[in-house]
């Protein structure tokens, strides 16, 4: 491959495309991170018994293990029975719940 200005150019014109999106679902993870990280906070300071034990289970298991770990459990066992709809509603959800801890 040469490295040449025309190909440098090229190059970051396609990543500059991508940036708007990336931007743009950043913001949408932050705000149902925040939602969910209110709503967790909430339901741990009420108390009530048998969810606010899970959600500490939730939480302590999450900060317990490095988000590198976690990646690299989704890529060994990725969800290939699952049927389409799933497998996308999964990979729209996993950036969400790493952002609640």
């Amino acid at each position: 491959m040469v490295f040449t200005p025309e190909v440098i150019w090229e190059t970051f014109l396609i990543v500059c495309q991508a940036v708007p999106r990336t931007l743009v679902l950043a913001l949408i993870i932050l705000f149902f991170g925040i939602i969910l990280g209110f709503l967790f906070a909430f339901i741990r300071e009420k108390r009530i018994p048998i969810i606010s034990q899970l959600l500490s289970i939730y939480v302590s298991y999450f900060r317990g293990i490095p988000l590198l770990i976690h990646l690299l459990i989704l890529q060994a066992f990725p969800l290939r029975q699952a049927p389409p709809y799933w497998r996308s509603l999964m990979w729209r959800m996993i950036p969400m719940i790493f952002l609640v801890c």
